[in-house]
């Protein structure tokens, strides 16, 4: 997500019905919050949205996978949520797709890469 995804509520709202929609659907969704200088937890509002009982509150800096499966009659939501720290690796996260194949996303690889790619300087 980017800063614009968490200023107001307005988009806030935007992105969690984006979310909820693809889930809904039956996709796999990864959301990585790295956004330090505006504070919503927008894991737990999309929980929320999707009738999850009383999430509970963490911290806002994390990367979180959502696989939407059917157990028996139920479809219910697969939830891993990892922390993000500064200074501190990026976690690799579960992509689920349909038909079952989970697909790795190694997020401290890809901002390596991008770093590199887009000749900045990775954070030390």
């Amino acid at each position: 997500m980017s800063p614009t995804n968490k200023d107001r509520q307005l988009h806030r709202d935007a992105l969690v019905s984006k979310c909820a929609a693809y889930i809904q659907a039956g996709v796999g969704l990864v959301l990585v919050d790295v956004v330090t200088e505006r504070f919503a937890d927008l894991h737990r509002e999309l929980l929320i949205r999707l009738g999850a009982d009383d999430p509970v509150c963490e911290p806002t800096l994390s990367g979180s996978a959502y696989r939407p499966v059917e157990r028996g009659d139920t479809t219910v939501l697969d939830v891993w949520r990892e922390p993000i720290a500064v200074d501190q690796p990026l976690p690799t996260l579960p992509l689920w797709l349909r038909g079952g194949l989970c697909l790795p996303v190694e997020l401290e690889a890809t901002y390596e890469r991008t770093c590199i790619e887009q000749r900045v300087q990775p954070a030390a």
